[in-house]
């Protein structure tokens, strides 16, 4: 690649573009050049264009991942990302409540941690999913690699 860092990312310019330039196609098979196509030419762009907007959504999804890979191999941390997820959505009153629920019943210093930028899941029931660390001692993780070089 000489331009873009990734294919993805190439696919990720392209497909907007694409996209808006069979609509505008479509606009004017249906409009101002209607006589110079069929039914079956619209019919087909139509189709084409669903096709293309289905697979939109994993084109951008599959640049992100390319691009967080990126971040990654450069120094990003999961902080970083949490801190970006939060940047770009305002949390409401009522997930900063659900926060301070889950840290008032779950929070407890050096074991579970809720820290002050978290990520909050929300569904169509009334609670939420908070993201919670979990310390892990290294004296379990030492005892499981042990057992695992014994087994060997």
């Amino acid at each position: 690649m000489r331009h873009f860092k990734t294919r993805e990312a190439a696919l990720a310019y392209v497909m907007p573009e694409l996209l808006d330039s069979l609509l505008e196609d479509l606009e004017r098979q249906c409009g101002s050049e209607r006589e110079h196509y069929t039914d079956e030419d619209r019919n087909d762009m139509e189709k084409r264009i669903a096709d293309l907007e289905e697979i939109e959504q994993d084109v951008m999804l599959a640049n992100a991942e390319a691009d967080m890979a990126s971040l990654i191999a450069k120094g990003a941390t999961l902080q970083d990302f949490i801190r970006a997820l939060n940047a770009a959505e305002t949390l409401d009153l009522r997930s900063v409540a659900l926060i301070q629920k889950a840290r008032d019943e779950l929070h407890r210093e050096g074991e579970i941690e809720i820290d002050d930028e978290t990520i909050i899941a929300k569904g169509d029931d009334p609670g939420a999913y908070v993201l919670a660390c979990a310390w892990v001692g290294a004296s379990e993780a030492d005892e499981v690699e042990e057992h695992d070089h014994a087994g060997a």
